[in-house]
């Protein structure tokens, strides 16, 4: 007969848990989630949401966002330059 050796399943589940999924694009949606939020915390706008900005930004790719980044950051108002630059993008 074979014998089978115990395995210590609590550190098999732990080892499962913690293996990250995080991706580029979901850095950078992260990065403009919590900019854009910065901005509207002192007005009565509500938080936005990643699923959100996911779908807003789903037609660009990686190279185009890390562009948008840029872009963004070299202006005072960040979310103004964004949602700008989103709208000129779709216009084209």
């Amino acid at each position: 007969m074979v014998s089978i050796k115990s395995m210590d399943l609590s550190n098999y589940n732990t080892q499962i848990k913690n293996k990250s999924k995080a991706t580029e694009r979901g850095e950078l949606l992260t990065y403009f989630v919590d900019r854009l939020n910065q901005d509207r915390d002192g007005v009565n706008y509500k938080k936005l949401q990643i699923s959100r900005i996911a779908f807003v930004l789903s037609h660009l790719n990686v190279q185009d966002l890390y562009y948008l980044k840029s872009i963004c950051t070299q202006f005072r108002n960040f979310g103004s330059t964004f949602w700008f630059s989103i709208k000129a993008k779709n216009e084209l």
